[in-house]
């Protein structure tokens, strides 16, 4: 739920996103017949000194590896003008990507159902099977100064709670680098560093169900989740509900769909702050203590001011833990209930004290 943006980081994938335009350029511009897949391996190991860089690094790959021929035979036999929607498609998700998941942008976004799922085999097995590879590497991030093992580290070092539901941990043997948009319905994002997200066990499954997506929706690389939506607290059943901030229109419909996206409303369900409730009622009680004991009367202006203090302080200590501690977003939010709601009960309680500490001065004079 907090934006934390680790883009410079995954940029170091972008290398991978050079294959897949590889992969595209090459089924485009290819003039050869190749009859099957061995015709394929033969051509990988031709060492021709006028080949362009790009066939340079396919015919790596290809040589290698025996399904990356399948997959090329697979494009060989589109036709160009299919070919050439696919590279558009890809071209429009990579620079529009934000835009996208905002809901600002109208430019063509899906295929066929049937090319949908020949690109979801190959693209997926880029991902599945060679992202992480030395080899791939060695082809694709000549140019990267860190590991592979080295990027996912400097990731995973950098939080402990998942900016997307803010209630799980996320470990350094947990790390998994997946997707935002599932590559089963936008295959040609599967190797896309933009698309790759870092969150818990538990999301990582909502996301990547496949069958569940929604657009436009909200990103914690993108928006300051935290600001668009808000939790409720129930006292009587002692349960929180999560709602837009927005009533209406585009930032309405894009929190929406992440509270439904990753099931938010439903893994809230038997959550309440018992812990910081406590820790904020000691607060308040320590503070209403002072107040009796070196301002005497109640003044409604200082009250105030105190009160408010009080429920500050609580939330900047909140906001120093953002990412290092669960559900900071939930403490947070009941600090402002509690602030909006629960002054005259506070506010009765001062007035008890008062009352009691007059007798007592009282009394003490009594018996001087």
């Amino acid at each position: 739920m907090w934006r934390i943006d680790h883009s410079k980081d995954f940029k170091v994938y972008s290398f991978a996103n050079a294959y897949v335009k590889d992969l595209l350029k090459w089924a485009y511009h290819n003039k050869t017949k190749f009859q099957d897949i061995d015709a394929l391996a033969a051509w990988s190991r031709e060492r021709d000194p006028n080949d362009l860089d790009f066939i340079k690094r396919i015919k790596r790959i290809a040589r290698s590896r025996k399904t990356v021929r399948l997959h090329m035979q697979t494009l060989h036999n589109y036709d160009k003008k299919k070919i050439k929607k696919i590279i558009n498609i890809h071209n429009y998700l990579g620079k529009n990507y934000p835009k996208i998941l905002k809901g600002k942008s109208n430019g063509p976004i899906f295929l066929e159902d049937e090319t949908t799922e020949d690109l979801n085999n190959i693209f997926r097995y880029a991902y599945e099977k060679m992202l992480y590879k030395e080899t791939f590497w060695n082809s694709y991030a000549m140019d990267n100064t860190v590991s592979n093992d080295e990027i996912r580290t400097r990731i995973s070092s950098k939080i402990n709670v998942c900016p997307y539901c803010d209630k799980s941990t996320i470990s350094r043997t947990e790390v998994q680098v997946d997707h935002f948009l599932p590559k089963s319905k936008f295959p040609l994002l599967s190797i896309h560093w933009r698309n790759f997200v870092l969150a818990c066990n538990t999301c990582n499954d909502k996301l990547n169900k496949g069958e569940m997506w929604y657009l436009p929706v909200l990103h914690p690389f993108f928006d300051e989740i935290n600001k668009k939506l808000k939790f409720e607290f129930l006292l009587e059943s002692q349960t929180v509900n999560i709602r837009p901030v927005y009533k209406k229109g585009l930032h309405n419909l894009r929190t929406e769909n992440f509270i439904k996206l990753l099931k938010l409303r439903e893994r809230y369900q038997g959550v309440w702050p018992f812990s910081f409730q406590k820790t904020l009622e000691k607060s308040i009680k320590t503070k209403l203590h002072i107040y009796v004991l070196y301002k005497g009367d109640y003044n409604r202006d200082l009250w105030r001011k105190l009160y408010a203090g009080v429920i500050q302080e609580n939330k900047d200590d909140l906001m120093d833990n953002i990412g290092k501690e669960t559900m900071v977003k939930l403490n947070l939010d009941y600090c402002d209930h509690v602030k909006k709601n629960d002054q005259s009960y506070w506010l009765q309680h001062l007035k008890v004290l008062t009352q009691k500490r007059k007798a007592m001065v009282a009394e003490m004079r009594e018996e001087i």
